[in-house]
């Protein structure tokens, strides 16, 4: 290292040393020394970590037909190295798009917003892809903060009189030019792009200053440098594998394309005998009087597959699931697909055998997942029928066993302040992902976003369950990626009531109603508007006038079980209900086009007051309108930080057909690791 370079990364240090946070009595985070401010509050540099030197984040903000997306880019830096954040907007006609940075963590309960007090301006660096580039600039403090928006502070043109160029300046704003912000309570800031077409620009080393002279310093290169780092192996589920079983050219085909794109390990569909009715699609309750069985379908053809791929270096689990498998009254299903997959290893050469048992059950689909008491009682019997399924794994074979959780489990619940799915295992609470890490081989993160940056992006979900995973020691951690896209489904439901009426109804006259996520076969949907729940159903497109009728059956079933108000001229609470409910979906992005709709009585009595809307798949969970090489950065990105953690398995991919589209949609060369 140079004489140069290491006085700068000296210089750097201490300035960091410096920017210190404390909390003082009014909770509002500042930077403090022994007797006055440090010269410079550095809040973001992008450089590590998805956090800011704050705790606060950034992401998008946008509106359709606009757009914006956001990344921490190495190409482009100040000084010797780091990164930016690049910015890329397309303003139309319609819509909105921005970036914000927070100044504090605003996933905590108790608001912590900035004092900076001591500061006379705040100052951020920019250059523009072309040269020219316009967008305005946005404050927030905590009263702005509370009604969602910030403070038009103007163009940048206004601190910038030159513009926006191809070369790095600085951006000044003192704060007389933000009065009557409080400057004690400071929560962030925004760039609003209002500029017809696409605009490109990167922002780096925001921060607050004492001085407007003293210098912001540029990052060393010895401290950002990252070393070649080696590929890792990726999982992916497999829903189909008939073709895989009965056909060799596919077979063949499918392990080919497994080393091609470096999966390491299969969660393959179990084909058995069936375990549900297929009139109602619900699963078979267990026969009385004798043991409930589960017999794998075409046992020589998968030994013959698990050798192949064993062959290729490529590891199969069993895969299976429902949510119905995670209520005690159904627990026999998955422990007796457990004890087949023992028996069939048994009975197999060890080159023939199963590396492992998966399961996806996704306990949040059931209707009773919306009540918070019988929430914990499913997430309790889900934790006791994954402790036995490890159990018997671990006790009868040399196998692994995994599950799949979404992201979201350990975060706050807004009715309940509490973490979302909280569950007591052994006298203990705490958040089911959390017990499920600490017990369990393998836990897959169902980390479905489609970009690794910002607040809502990969990153700022799945660190969370990597640090507890290091912690904990215990299981090894995939983090999902989704590749499937879904069209708009239109459910339909009765006007619901209160949570706690709904709850005592269910609870006196329908108890097996909590633990469904099919009503006679059709998906179950719940829509919570803030004082009522509505249940309903999804209805598949296509659907012949019997499946037709039968959905409008079990519409009119739900509302007489529910006693849902009756759609009569003059009924002013069923329209009560219906215009909150309404105005609910009209906010919501996964909801749209909500619309009037009445279930009339087969028998020609009066019918139920109900409504229909559209469920969206929202775009930024999925890949699957992105092409290949963006989806390869982003997991590229988010992998540059998941791998620092031990317990970190690899991306894991949803799923194999879906992936193979977008894979083969294109011939872009995968990008590497540097």
């Amino acid at each position: 290292m140079s004489a140069p370079d290491l006085s700068e990364r000296i210089r750097f240090f201490l300035l960091c040393a410096l920017c210190v946070l404390a909390v003082n009595g009014n909770g509002a985070l500042h930077a403090q020394t022994d007797a006055s401010p440090s010269p410079l509050l550095l809040i973001a540099d992008f450089n590590r970590g998805v956090q800011n030197h704050v705790g606060g984040f950034h992401n998008v903000s946008e509106q359709s037909p606009s757009a914006v997306s956001m990344t921490r880019v190495s190409e482009v830096f100040r000084g010797g190295g780091g990164r930016s954040l690049r910015i890329t907007a397309m303003r139309k006609a319609g819509g909105f798009a921005a970036v914000w940075i927070s100044f504090h963590d605003f996933r905590q309960r108790r608001k912590t917003y900035l004092d900076t007090g001591g500061y006379s301006h705040l100052s951020f660096w920019v250059k523009g892809k072309h040269g020219g580039e316009k967008f305005r600039i946005k404050l927030a403090d905590g009263a702005w903060d509370a009604r969602q928006d910030g403070l038009d502070i103007g163009p940048v043109s206004r601190f910038l009189p030159g513009g926006v160029t191809r070369a790095w300046q600085e951006v000044l704003i003192p704060f007389r030019a933000f009065f009557p912000l409080d400057r004690k309570a400071m929560s962030s800031l925004t760039f609003d792009f209002h500029a017809p077409g696409e605009t490109t620009i990167f922002v780096d080393d925001i921060g607050f200053k004492r001085d407007p002279g003293f210098p912001t310093p540029l990052t060393p290169k010895a401290t950002t440098q990252i070393g070649k780092q080696k590929d890792l192996p990726r999982a992916m589920w497999n829903w189909n594998p008939l073709p895989l079983l009965l056909d060799p050219l596919r077979q063949k085909d499918f392990l080919s394309f497994c080393k091609r794109e470096r999966i390491a390990r299969v969660w393959l569909q179990l084909p058995t005998r069936s375990v549900r009715s297929p009139e109602s699609g619900m699963i078979v309750d267990r026969p009385a009087g004798g043991d409930f069985h589960v017999e794998i379908l075409h046992p020589a053809r998968m030994r013959s597959f698990l050798a192949a791929a064993h062959a290729e270096g490529i590891k199969v689990e069993a895969l299976d699931g429902a949510p119905e498998y995670a209520v005690k009254k159904f627990h026999h299903v998955p422990l007796a697909i457990v004890d087949a997959v023992i028996a069939f290893n048994r009975e197999s050469a060890p080159a023939e055998r199963f590396d492992g048992v998966h399961f996806d059950n996704e306990p949040y689909l059931l209707i009773g997942w919306h009540f918070p008491e019988m929430r914990k009682q499913i997430l309790k019997e889900f934790l006791e029928l994954n402790l036995e399924c490890q159990r018997r794994i671990r006790s009868r074979s040399d196998m692994v066993y995994g599950i799949d959780i979404p992201f979201w489990w350990q975060s706050v619940d807004p009715q309940t302040g509490k973490v979302i799915a909280p569950a007591t295992l052994n006298g203990v609470e705490k958040a089911a992902s959390f017990h499920s890490i600490d017990m369990l081989d393998s836990v897959g993160i169902m980390n479905y976003r489609n970009t690794a940056d910002g607040a809502d992006g990969m990153l700022a979900h799945g660190l969370e369950l990597l640090e507890y995973a290091d912690k904990a020691r215990k299981a090894r951690i995939y983090l999902g990626v989704e590749t499937i896209t879904e069209p708009p489904v239109d459910v339909w439901f009765p006007v619901g009531l209160p949570r706690k009426k709904a709850e005592e109804i269910l609870k006196a006259d329908a108890p097996g109603f909590f633990f469904l996520s099919r009503i006679n076969g059709f998906r179950a949907h719940v829509l919570d508007d803030g004082a009522n729940l509505h249940f309903g159903i999804a209805i598949p497109t296509g659907l012949s006038p019997k499946q037709y009728k039968s959905a409008s059956d079990t519409l009119v079933k739900i509302a007489e079980m529910l006693g849902a108000p009756h759609a009569e001229p003059g009924n002013g609470r069923a329209e009560e209900i219906r215009r909150a409910a309404m105005r609910k979906i009209a906010r919501a992005p996964e909801w749209k086009d909500p619309k009037v709709r009445n279930f009339p009585h087969p028998s020609g009595k009066s019918g139920y007051a109900g409504f229909q809307a559209k469920s969206l798949f929202l775009p930024k969970i999925t890949f699957g309108a992105k092409t290949i090489r963006e989806m390869r950065f982003e997991v590229r990105i988010a992998e540059e930080e998941f791998r620092a953690y031990d317990q970190y398995a690899g991306i894991a991919i949803h799923h194999y057909e879906t992936y193979r589209r977008l894979v083969e949609s294109t011939t872009i060369p995968e990008i590497r690791m540097k």
